[in-house]
């Protein structure tokens, strides 16, 4: 167990590659991390957050809006309230941390895509640690997660990441860009190199561009992460996948849904990122127009419009609990099948 470690925060939206950037920078010796561990949510989500309506967003057999007013008040306990609280959770952090990680390790990299719910507080409870930005050309992103789904519509699954996720982290780049090093996902496969040294000059490493080829090699713990990191096509660098989005967007409900997403962003903090939206539109209309998924969006779009109103997961959650003959936890108190 390393003496002494140094967080690294790799912020991004899931399916920007962190994943493939979290495996290049743990085939460096000094690096430890885990596919993403995630503890610092709970200990954070019970507290009153600027920006965040967790209490509206969290489904528990508890009340969670409760809670964190319990734990609220639990804190003004303390000689120094809440601030106090935080510094037990930074201990803490950095005491997990050490004892994941083997010598000769000097940093701990935590890449948990959910971190955008409290990124802000994070890089303020964390004044030592690494800050990086990973972004990615949001087509690509929005691309990704149809592809997960064998190119079906499914974004009603991925909102919080779509909308919240890059809003919540150009709010913080914004803030923070001074103490932060930013890069793309584009840059990783066109400029591996440079893009890589600029990535260790900030911690303070050497870069052996043979780590450029060992990342195939490695492996992260726990079951979390991207489950197609391990596939044989996500072993090499390959420019050429940058324009596979291409293929999700060429029927005119597509167009229209992406269209309406990028001027929803907005080109303010489309540029903060890095990116045109007058460009970004202008090649989605490059695309010539096929019926390619026309059908089954036809339904699945009013489904994931419903799905969004009555949270369908939950609602079969409960509903399988019902018939197995447990108690249903609802609002008003508990539910027994008749």
């Amino acid at each position: 167990m390393p003496a002494n470690i140094t967080p690294i925060f790799l912020f991004s939206p899931a399916r920007s590659g962190s994943t493939l950037s979290q495996r290049i920078m743990a085939s460096h010796p000094a690096i430890a991390t885990a596919a993403e561990p995630f503890f610092l949510l709970p200990l954070l989500s019970c507290l009153k957050t600027s920006g965040n309506r967790l209490e509206e967003d969290i489904y528990a057999v508890y009340n969670h809006a409760h809670m964190r007013m319990a734990m609220q008040q639990f804190c003004k306990l303390f000689p120094d309230g809440e601030a106090e609280y935080l510094d037990e959770v930074r201990s803490l952090a950095t005491r997990l941390y050490r004892k994941a990680a083997d010598p000769p390790a000097q940093y701990f990299l935590d890449k948990t895509p959910a971190y955008h719910m409290f990124v802000e507080e994070i890089i303020d409870l964390f004044p030592d640690a690494r800050i990086l930005f990973l972004w990615r050309n949001p087509l690509s992103i929005v691309a990704s997660h149809l592809a997960f789904g064998g190119g079906l519509w499914n974004l009603y699954w991925a909102e919080r990441n779509l909308y919240r996720a890059l809003k919540d982290l150009a709010r913080a780049y914004r803030s923070h860009r001074g103490r932060a090093c930013v890069l793309h996902y584009e840059d990783l496969l066109n400029h591996p190199v440079e893009t890589w040294e600029k990535v260790f000059r900030y911690l303070d490493l050497e870069f052996d561009p043979a780590q450029l080829r060992d990342f195939s090699t490695v492996d992260l713990p726990g079951p979390a992460g991207d489950p197609n990191r391990l596939l044989p096509q996500f072993q090499a660098l390959n420019p050429a996948s940058l324009e596979k989005w291409r293929g999700m967007f060429t029927n005119p409900l597509r167009k229209a849904w992406i269209r309406r997403y990028l001027r929803w962003l907005g080109s303010e903090d489309l540029e903060l990122m890095g990116y045109d939206l007058e460009q970004l539109l202008a090649a989605v209309d490059s695309i010539p127009t096929t019926g390619k998924f026309l059908r089954t969006d036809l339904v699945r779009m009013p489904y994931g419009f419903l799905y969004r109103i009555f949270e369908f997961r939950i609602l079969r959650h409960k509903f399988n609990a019902l018939r197995a003959g447990e108690r249903v936890y609802v609002h008003t108190g508990v539910l027994d099948w008749p």
